[in-house]
């Protein structure tokens, strides 16, 4: 037999930017700052968590660089997807010590970033910042920096300048540098990052850029004294043939299919589904027909699609504003600058986006930030802003302004709401903006998450469509005792959470797409075991640890040891035992099932500090266990359901009267185009008696074939279905005059 391929031992390329600026010159190649070796650790857990790749690297090399006393660093890391050429796998994964709020931070960038690092190397690791003295013959200007890092195909890096890039955007500073550059790739920033605001953003592109780095990881670029890295080197091959089955399966998920059709503008209509869009600083709710009508207007505005390599159902939208420019866009920014502000149509959202963009700043900070400045001029009186478009985009522009001189609001929402004193109105956790919502795992979410407040990773994907506790169940395969599977009890909260960090946080270190993985599991195209199969690390695969386990354990292990060391870290960097019981989510997160169910499992005392039990356990099957003894306690008392579902409010037959009311239904992007012509039923369509909500699926699928697919799948709904923002199961009673709001979404944007 023979022997297996050895597993690659990831490549670092260090680059110190002190020793690099202080080099003697020789023309454009500095090279006495910068190495490039393979990674070792003399921590034999450090040492396999690094070999995984990709984010978990990232966290060895931050673990690394706090136990010799060293500040933390600025980490690209690319998984092994990346160089695989995995459909989907084109992210790099950005981590440092985050500006806003002083906890780890991490955030996955687009673009051709990832691909191109992966050909030299699977972290770039940035330590110290240029020197003072050398800056102004490298390119340092009265209004900012002039200096870019750039690092070609031979694993040299050099400083250089390029000229009047000192305050301009992300954009023209990426299309200067490729204009130099043509077949780089720039990660820049823009003015936000130049003066330090600690929400700047970095961007990947010279077309229409990608954003990334919500806790001010642009910052963290600005504050070394670099405008931009440069990768110039030839992207990784992409292979032809690579995983026909799972791109199969990539190609036929109705989620993925309406995400990439609606660029995930379809939450718009979910939230709006369930009453939960909200407006004015997510105090009203916005109604329903008006949430339809903001999906149908980004639907009405894009332009055209962008997306990641080998992606068969890109969901990158470009948006074309009233004025004719054009601009992407995302979900949870468009509510942040547009409902949250007051603001009724799209189009002033995407006006706002387009100058936090200009600026390199976060959207969804900035978001916060005005409308806290709004609520205070309707508390102290001044020009209204809340659904004021002019009055708002100058409020933005006073960000930019350097942080520290009395700008209000330049430090983050937190910061000014305690400055304003209107702590009723923060809704921060942990430095970082955030947005209240019903669900309780979409709250404890994004108040645990171990890596910052990143959509997807801290939204729980399972809580929108998913109410069978079979197929949670299914899904989490938590180690519970028999009765408890065999009562198949909802997850609560803290499950779908701890479970959802976990698979996340491993498909980041693999660089496989968050959102693929979502609609591929949703959608039942796969199991998690097929998943991990496909995308887990050869050095997972083969760790001497865990390769007797099956792939799903295997692969759900590594991310709860990335979390696990994530919050570790933080808890070394001061993490305050209250940071993830902020006061507006307290009534939700004390709940029995939630936070405390949550720390159970993760293996955190209350406060969220790491157990000794919990460490000693990292990368092992037997972390995941951690928590079971008190999991199987606490479950045998009445099961606690994550969502409700509304019972059929009338078992009586539909009355003659009443026989040719009409069953409305109401959807957005493919799901909306497949039923066509067909918006509702009469209740005189279907037998007398009851009718159930199986049965208005049915057939709308008999009635639609090509809406079929998005509807049912092996008898069980695929669709989730909305009455007056309560879910209905398939058993539950539809009236006559009932309108339905059919959605097919993924939670997280």
């Amino acid at each position: 037999m023979a022997a297996p391929d050895p597993v690659p031992i990831p490549r670092l390329w260090r680059v110190d930017l002190r020793s690099l600026s202080t080099a003697e010159p020789r023309g454009e190649a500095e090279e006495p700052g910068a190495e490039l070796r393979p990674w070792s650790n003399s921590d034999p857990v450090l040492r396999r968590v690094g070999a995984w790749g990709g984010s978990a690297l990232a966290i060895a090399l931050q673990l690394e660089a706090h136990a010799a006393g060293k500040p933390a660093a600025l980490v690209i890391a690319v998984g092994a997807g990346v160089r695989r050429g995995l459909p989907t796998a084109a992210r790099a994964s950005i981590s440092t010590r985050a500006p806003l709020g002083g906890y780890f931070g991490e955030g996955q960038v687009g673009g051709a970033v990832a691909s191109r690092l992966a050909g030299v190397a699977d972290a770039l690791v940035i330590e110290g910042e240029l020197d003072p003295a050398a800056h102004e013959r490298l390119g340092r200007t009265r209004d900012g920096s002039d200096c870019v890092l750039h690092l070609d195909g031979n694993g040299v890096a050099t400083l250089v300048r390029v000229e009047e890039l000192a305050g301009q955007t992300p954009l023209l500073t990426a299309q200067r540098i490729q204009s130099r550059w043509p077949h780089s790739e720039a990660l820049c920033i823009g003015p936000a990052g130049e003066v330090g605001l600690p929400f700047a953003t970095l961007a990947s592109g010279a077309s229409h850029p990608s954003f990334v780095g919500r806790g001010g990881l642009g910052a963290a670029l600005g504050a070394r004294g670099l405008k931009a890295i440069v990768f110039d080197m030839e992207a990784a091959p992409l292979p032809t043939d690579s995983m026909p089955e799972l791109f199969e399966c990539l190609s036929t998920s109705p989620r993925l299919k309406v995400r990439g059709e609606s660029g995930g503008f379809e939450l718009m209509h979910a939230f709006g589904a369930r009453g939960e869009l909200t407006e004015r600083n997510y105090s009203q709710p916005v109604s329903r027909a008006a949430a339809t009508d903001l999906a149908l207007e980004a639907e009405a505005a894009g332009r055209e699609r962008k997306g990641c390599r080998g992606c068969p159902t890109p969901c990158g939208w470009i948006f074309e504003t009233g004025a004719g420019e054009r601009h992407s866009a995302h979900f949870g920014a468009s509510w942040a600058l547009g409902p949250n502000l007051g603001l009724d149509s799209f189009d002033a959202s995407l006006q706002l986006l387009a100058a936090c963009d200009r600026a390199g700043m976060d959207a969804k900070e900035a978001g916060a930030v005005l409308a806290l400045l709004a609520r205070a001029r309707e508390t102290h009186g001044g020009e209204a802003l809340f659904g004021n478009l002019p009055g708002l985009q100058a409020a933005l522009d006073e960000l930019l302004r350097t942080p520290g001189q009395a700008q209000t609001g330049a430090l983050g929402a937190e910061c000014l709401a305690r400055e304003l004193g209107l702590f009723a109105d923060e809704r921060t956790v942990k430095g970082q903006s955030a947005r209240p919502e019903a669900n309780p795992a979409a709250v404890l979410g994004q108040c645990v998450s171990s890596n910052g407040a990143d959509p997807l990773r801290s939204f729980p994907f399972m809580t929108e469509g998913v109410t069978a506790a079979g197929r949670l169940r299914e899904l989490i395969g938590l180690p519970l005792g028999k009765a408890n599977r065999d009562q198949v009890q909802t997850p609560s909260a803290g499950e779908l959470v701890w479970w959802h960090e976990n698979l996340m946080a491993a498909v980041d270190a693999s660089g496989f797409c968050a959102f693929s993985a979502a609609g591929l599991l949703l959608d039942g195209l796969c199991s998690t075991d097929q998943l991990a199969e496909w995308i887990e690390p050869e050095a997972l695969k083969h760790d001497p640890v865990l390769c007797t386990q099956t792939a799903a354990t295997r692969l759900l292990a590594a991310g709860a040891t990335i979390a696990l060391l994530r919050r570790h870290l933080n808890c070394e960097w001061g993490l305050d035992p209250d940071a993830e019981r902020p006061p507006w989510a307290r009534a939700v997160l004390d709940q029995d099932g939630v936070l405390n169910r949550y720390w159970q499992l993760r293996g955190a005392e209350v406060g969220g500090k790491p157990t000794a039990e919990a460490m000693a356990k990292l990368a092992t099957a037997s972390l995941l266990t951690v928590g079971a003894k008190a999991l199987r306690t606490s479950d045998a008392r009445a099961a606690r359901a994550v969502t409700t579902t509304e019972a059929g409010a009338s078992s009586q037959d539909a009355s003659v009267e009443d026989s040719y009311a009409r069953i409305e239904l109401r959807t957005v992007g493919p799901l909306r185009e497949a039923l066509g012509t067909c918006t509702g039923f009469r209740a005189a369509d279907f037998p007398p008696g009851q009718v159930t909500c199986m049965d208005v699926v049915q057939a709308l699928s008999q009635s639609r074939p090509k809406a079929a697919r998005f509807l049912l799948r092996e008898g069980q709904l695929t669709v989730a279905v909305y009455r007056g923002g309560k879910p209905l199961g398939a058993a539950d009673c539809v009236r006559p005059g009932d309108t339905l709001d059919l959605v097919v979404a993924i939670a997280g944007g």
